[in-house]
């Protein structure tokens, strides 16, 4: 049986619409662990409350091993 063959420029047309949709979701949540989304770091002071400390740059981008998620439910 033969697969159903696609418009000429449907495979771009929908690569776009992945792109944008991926592209959409990167700008309202943080997918990567940092500091930016760590229930330990106060963003109005950049300091981690834990030590009290304002994280090196590596730490903001890559996170650390003591990160939460501040989006996490407690209970």
């Amino acid at each position: 049986m033969k697969a159903p063959k696609l418009r000429p420029n449907s495979r771009h047309e929908l690569r776009a619409n992945i792109y944008n949709t991926l592209e959409n979701i990167f700008e309202t949540e943080f997918i990567y662990i940092g500091c930016l989304n760590c229930a330990n770091f106060r963003e109005k002071d950049e300091l981690c409350s834990l030590v009290m400390q304002r994280p090196p740059a590596r730490v903001i981008v890559y996170g650390c091993p003591k990160w939460e998620d501040k989006e996490d439910i407690p209970f």
